[in-house]
């Protein structure tokens, strides 16, 4: 048998995350994230079963929540009107999945297809992550920007089917950063 990779779509989805960087504002600094996302795709597939085999055909929404971490070097243009930009890997985690949908053969004998995804994708990927972001300081230790996010995966996370899989995404976020001022010496109080 041979189930071809098929078509996967997206669907717009949501995620939020927290981002830890260097406190002093410095043209080059260190960056930690941890975002949660969702992931809502529609798989559509044909498997052949051979000369006289029959064919069967999948048509599945999944569902997919995940952990993102990443280590970033960060730059940063700005004190008051801020760009900034960073490039790191991404190791991401599979904490929740759910698949629905059905598979039929050519005589529509139907199977729902329901349960955990993890079956058909895999619960771990790796890859490249860069964001782009504008921000403006309200404060001095206030700051609201707007932050593009961009991924690819590298690895194959297709384990249902023929053929590799890899992700990509694309995110809009909206932030708020909050500086924590150093504590103060006995000296400077």
């Amino acid at each position: 048998e041979n189930i071809d990779a098929g078509t996967f779509k997206s669907f717009p989805s949501y995620g939020f995350g927290i981002d830890i960087k260097g406190r002093e504002l410095k043209p080059m600094h260190i960056g930690f994230s941890v975002e949660y996302y969702l992931n809502s795709i529609n798989w559509k597939s044909e498997e052949s079963g051979g000369l006289g085999g029959s064919t069967r055909w999948y048509d599945i929404n999944y569902n997919i929540e995940c952990l993102r971490f990443s280590l970033f070097p960060e730059l940063l243009i700005g004190k008051k009107y801020q760009f900034y930009c960073n490039l790191s890997p991404f190791f991401s985690l599979m904490i929740h999945s759910s698949k629905n949908g059905t598979s039929w053969t050519y005589k529509q004998s139907e199977r729902i297809e329901t349960g955990s995804a993890s079956d058909d994708i895999s619960k771990f990927d790796f890859g490249i992550k860069e964001g782009l972001g504008f921000g403006y300081a309200v404060k001095s230790f206030l700051v609201v920007s707007i932050e593009e996010n961009g991924s690819l995966g590298i690895m194959n996370i297709n384990k249902a089917s023929a053929g590799d899989v890899n992700s990509a995404g694309l995110s809009i976020f909206f932030c708020l950063s909050f500086i924590i001022p150093k504590s103060k010496t006995e000296e400077q109080k």
